[in-house]
């Protein structure tokens, strides 16, 4: 148990927890520009398979990448994900197809562990962390090692 002194010194940040197959994965809230129903995606003929395709945003198209297929995670594809996390990764908006959103997290930052050198087929390089709720974990993501360079250039945007 933390002295009052330690909680003191040790800050929150909340996560944003959402579904990709059978595990919990979170993105740290201040880097979420919003939560959305994904509509109708067009799809782009000859894009990384990833990419599900473009959205009309308000009037800003954004690329939509599904996280399963970029990760390599097992997913029934006769489902369409329903939501999308819209995040700035260097300096383009791009939704995140994701499965499902669970939750918002408040996590202390002494409560996230390292992670291990592999997670469940994921290249460590995609993540910040890892962080127990109640009875699961939730792998936190670094969005910005998500793409390479090339990768984020490639990226369809406005």
């Amino acid at each position: 148990m933390l002295n009052d002194k330690a909680k003191a010194s040790s800050s929150t940040q909340q996560i944003v927890s959402f579904k990709l197959g059978e595990e919990e994965y979170g993105i740290p809230i201040l880097q979420v520009q919003e939560i959305l129903k994904l509509p109708a995606v067009t799809k782009l003929p000859k894009s990384a398979d990833y990419i599900s395709g473009i959205i009309d945003l308000r009037g800003i198209v954004i690329p939509i990448v599904s996280l399963n297929r970029k990760f390599k995670i097992k997913y029934d594809d006769s489902v369409e994900q329903e939501r999308a996390i819209v995040v700035q990764i260097a300096g383009k908006q791009v939704g995140l197809a994701i499965d499902s959103v669970s939750s918002v997290l408040n996590v202390n930052d002494d409560e996230v562990e390292a992670p291990p050198p592999v997670v469940k087929g994921i290249s460590e390089k995609y993540i910040k962390g890892i962080a127990k709720d109640r009875d699961t974990f939730v792998i936190i993501l670094d969005i910005n090692q998500i793409f390479s360079i090339e990768e984020i250039d490639k990226l369809p945007n406005d």
